[in-house]
């Protein structure tokens, strides 16, 4: 899903389904859209830290290739190296 998503090319696409895949995770209580813009994921552990991810396009600070390339390498990570 996340792989497809990625794929399409749409920073949307990909951040839409990295917050599903996060929600499946046993370690996080809850993740969503950044509010705003909308440009990043937050997530929220269930030990009560907070992550994000910054999704910005191209032409915004972080954005652009960089930042798509940052939602696939979260898609890469196994669980091990992410908790």
């Amino acid at each position: 899903m996340v792989d497809s998503a990625v794929a399409s090319g749409t920073t949307q696409a990909a951040r839409d389904a990295a917050i599903e895949w996060l929600k499946t995770q046993s370690e996080v209580a809850d993740a969503g859209p950044a509010s705003g813009d909308g440009y990043g994921i937050w997530v929220e552990f269930n030990d009560g830290y907070l992550g994000a991810i910054n999704l910005a396009p191209a032409g915004m600070r972080g954005g652009g290739h960089a930042a798509l390339a940052a939602a696939q390498e979260v898609t890469r990570l196994t669980q091990s190296q992410l908790f």
